[in-house]
């Protein structure tokens, strides 16, 4: 945890779970078994729902579920037009989905689960998606991101913005172990507010600094943000998208106008 008082506020004793899921046309146990081995990343099925890499011993759980006829829907709202038609419906036609579940909490373990769900990619899946944040990832984009060597890759796998009509608020800061924010009132240009939204985020994951209740943050031209860090309550303990470490609260330190001139 790169807050050191994280302890303050959340249920720090519950380590979140990883959930992904990874539609693809397997209509077979043994077509998705030669197809991880013709993709020779190493990635393969064991007894008892464990999917795991001989080499590294890295070991994820896993179940599978049918054919889904709302998955479609769900990519093609949630893509960003990150993906083509063509992987638009190739997600509508899956067979099957493969479900990835792993604890998160740190960099080191979300890694474990992005590299396995790349290793189904590679085997033919259509694409990723996240039940932590709601992402959807094609197979291309999924692939890049789970392929860059420096820890931004791993930001964007996982974590999404939201607007409300009075609120913009993230998802999926769990999985890296650090936690959410959220923007009440936000002002009016929201492309704004999410660049700088994303670059705070992304401060917290990638600096390593200390960031603690109250701290005034600073833009390029001076503070941007007050920080205070409150429980998550938007959702439920228990479910994928809630975050034990709690949510930052963000309040804008500069005029609307400057704000929204940045």
């Amino acid at each position: 945890m790169s807050q050191d008082d994280a302890g303050a506020i959340g249920d720090q004793d519950a380590v979140p779970m990883i959930q992904l899921r990874v539609p693809g046309p397997w209509q077979k146990p043994e077509e998705l078994s030669e197809a991880l081995e013709r993709s020779g990343g190493g990635w393969s099925f064991y007894d008892e729902g464990v999917f795991g890499h001989a080499a590294t011993r890295r070991r994820v759980a896993f179940s599978v579920t049918p054919h889904d006829d709302d998955l479609g829907d769900v990519f093609r709202g949630g893509n960003d037009d990150r993906m083509t038609e063509e992987e638009l419906e190739r997600v509508a036609s899956h067979a099957v989905k493969i479900h990835i579940e792993t604890p998160g909490g740190s960099e080191e373990a979300a890694r474990v689960a992005v590299d396995a769900a790349a290793a189904l990619v590679r085997a033919g899946g259509f694409g990723v998606f996240v039940d932590n944040s709601g992402a959807c990832h094609g197979p291309g984009d999924f692939l890049k991101l789970a392929d860059d060597p420096e820890p931004g890759g791993l930001y964007w796998v996982f974590v999404t913005l939201t607007a409300g009509r009075d609120e913009v608020f993230s998802f999926g800061m769990q999985c890296l172990g650090l936690r959410d924010c959220r923007l009440p009132d936000p002002p009016k240009d929201r492309r704004v507010v999410a660049f700088a939204i994303h670059n705070f985020l992304g401060y917290a994951f990638q600096s390593g600094a200390i960031i603690t209740d109250g701290d005034v943050l600073n833009g390029p031209d001076g503070p941007l943000f007050r920080v205070f860090n409150e429980p998550c309550t938007r959702i439920p303990p228990g479910t994928p998208m809630h975050n034990p470490y709690g949510v930052w609260r963000l309040e804008p330190v500069m005029e609307e106008q400057e704000f929204d001139g940045l």
